[in-house]
């Protein structure tokens, strides 16, 4: 049997009432405020990739936009850092694991989605083999 690792990072945010306080560029909150209204504008699934070399704030900035979505907007938001789960051998258990642990937090088990995912990574886990995921 394997074990799935992750690393941890930990993400401090400001304490006061602004999570963009501390945001030097003063730039992530009208980037965010547009992915936001991009977001709403969009009926169907919506995923972002960010990408941009070591330290320049990707972090930073999901961390951040998540959190901000998560309070004010009241959205289901599911965050995955790839680096974070880079030492398992297959990307997608971590994956799938991850988003539907987050997911679930957010929205009452009696949706049937959730259910559904949970069926289909279990096939993926069993296909794959040697590990076994309870989501």
């Amino acid at each position: 049997m394997r074990t799935v690792l992750s690393r941890t990072t930990d993400v401090k945010l400001p304490q006061d009432d602004d999570l963009w306080s501390d945001d030097v560029t003063h730039k992530l909150k009208d980037y965010a405020l547009f992915l936001t209204r991009a977001l709403e504008a969009d009926d169907g699934p919506f995923v972002l990739c960010v990408d941009a070399e070591w330290g320049l704030g990707k972090t930073f900035f999901v961390t951040r936009w998540a959190k901000d979505l998560k309070d004010k907007d009241q959205k289901a938001v599911a965050e995955f850092n790839a680096w974070q789960h880079d030492t398992s051998d297959d990307p997608l258990l971590p994956f799938v694991a991850v988003i539907t642990r987050q997911l679930k937090e957010q929205i009452p088990s009696s949706k049937s989605w959730i259910q559904k995912v949970r069926n289909g990574a279990g096939q993926v886990v069993l296909r794959k083999g040697g590990l076994v995921l309870q989501l």
